[in-house]
């Protein structure tokens, strides 16, 4: 499951990074595997990256150990100094899954273990990332997450159900997440995450939309030239249907007065298509997330 046995091409920029962070993890943990008497349930960050995803930098967990986990608290003892083992009383083969010839826990309950050791934010990103749009990098679906904390008793499942609001499947890109959560901070009302629109000649996929006003916003990463032509055709054609799309780039969103400049430009082109009384005060996520009146697609 979930397995990549192909490299993509590098112009596959998401799928071909997956598959790098997937064969990094592959011989991290074959490594642990070989040096235990028994056969480990790799988890947290070790599940994540065997499923292809990086683990969040600023979990609080040590990040040069592999992490396994155990249902018996005795079983933690005598392990090698590179492995964190965790005992978890929800540990169940229900929830393991098999990756190449190694065994991790599933992304629901991956996700679930994950928060206590997450900040809010990050809690929000993962799951986004687990409910990507790409369906080769999709690991879990949201009501999938959700069922697992509404079946089980998960330690922070409050938290888990309130970053569970504010995420949003069918996203891609990190910076696009960071973008469409910072925009809500911000106080702009909550856009349709990857919105289609129809130009006649095929769909095209904006990345975040306000479809009564015809605006939108766009994170443009690093691209090769062949996916820059092909972005501005898109933004032509998406013009051409009287949609106002603001790009913006990583520069955007790790500079805070360029961001305001931005969210600025954003509100002024709502203002201009006939939106009114639209921004909110400014939040934090936590408290966004218990406004379910603000969460609601604009």
């Amino acid at each position: 499951m979930f397995e990549m046995r192909n490299e993509p091409p590098p112009n596959q920029y998401m799928r071909h990074q997956a598959w790098l962070i997937q064969r990094y993890y592959l011989k991290r943990c074959r490594a642990v595997r070989d040096t235990l008497e028994h056969e480990p349930v790799f988890a947290l960050s070790s599940a994540l990256g065997l499923m292809g995803i990086a683990p969040p930098e600023t979990a609080v967990l040590d990040l040069g150990k592999e992490h396994i986990v155990v249902r018996n608290r005795d079983a933690r003892r005598g392990h090698p100094a590179n492995v964190a083992c965790h005992a978890w009383s929800l540990l169940d083969d229900r929830i393991v899954i098999r990756i190449f010839d190694l065994y991790c826990t599933s992304p629901a309950a991956t996700f679930a273990q994950f928060v206590r050791f997450n900040w809010f934010e990050e809690t929000i990103i993962l799951a986004d990332r687990l409910t990507c749009r790409d369906e080769r990098l999709r690991r879990a679906t949201k009501q999938e997450l959700m069922d697992f904390l509404d079946e089980r008793k998960v330690y922070g499942g409050k938290a888990a159900r309130r970053a569970l609001r504010l995420s949003r499947p069918n996203t891609d890109s990190r910076w696009e997440r960071e973008l469409r959560l910072d925009a809500m901070k911000w106080g702009l009302p909550n856009p349709e995450a990857n919105h289609p629109v129809d130009l006649g000649s095929g769909l095209a996929w904006l990345d975040m939309a306000y479809e009564k006003y015809r605006v939108a916003m766009e994170f443009h990463g690093q691209q090769h030239l062949e996916q820059y032509v092909a972005d501005t055709r898109r933004m032509n054609a998406l013009a051409a249907k009287n949609w106002v799309v603001l790009p913006a780039w990583q520069s955007t969103v790790l500079d805070q007065a360029e961001l305001h400049r931005y969210f600025s430009q954003v509100a002024a082109a709502l203002e201009h298509a006939g939106a009114v009384d639209f921004l909110h005060p400014r939040m934090d996520l936590w408290t966004l997330s218990g406004n379910p009146e603000l969460l609601e697609p604009f």
